[in-house]
């Protein structure tokens, strides 16, 4: 970044990657080859539908799926062959990962900080 070079290897936090299967503009193969850069915990979701549609499509949209698989350390082609198809969006099992990570609730700050 700004004439230095990125490691992203070096970025050991968990991730969350999602990509949609129809995507014309972001092969979802490609976005799969990016989450195999980061390092940490990493998950990858592979959405049914295209470009946007797969990040907005509705929990009522009876042809949402998605496919859940192994940790992206594989090639992508193994990977979907491994992965297993899940009925409706990706969003519950990003919320589900994201619970997963964020720890305990606590109560919110009575007012808001500086």
């Amino acid at each position: 970044m700004l004439g230095s070079p990125l490691c992203a290897e070096a970025i050991r936090c968990d991730s969350y990657f999602m990509a949609a299967q129809g995507d014309h503009i972001t092969p979802w193969q490609g976005c799969y080859r990016t989450a195999q850069l980061f390092g940490g915990q990493r998950s990858f979701v592979l959405n049914n539908a295209g470009h946007i549609a797969g990040l907005v499509n509705p929990p009522s949209n009876p042809k949402a799926r998605h496919f859940t698989g192994p940790a992206p350390t594989i090639t992508a082609a193994d990977w979907l062959a491994q992965a297993s198809e899940q009925p409706g969006i990706w969003w519950q099992h990003w919320a589900d990962w994201v619970i997963k990570c964020a720890g305990a609730e606590r109560p919110a700050p009575a007012a808001a900080g500086s």
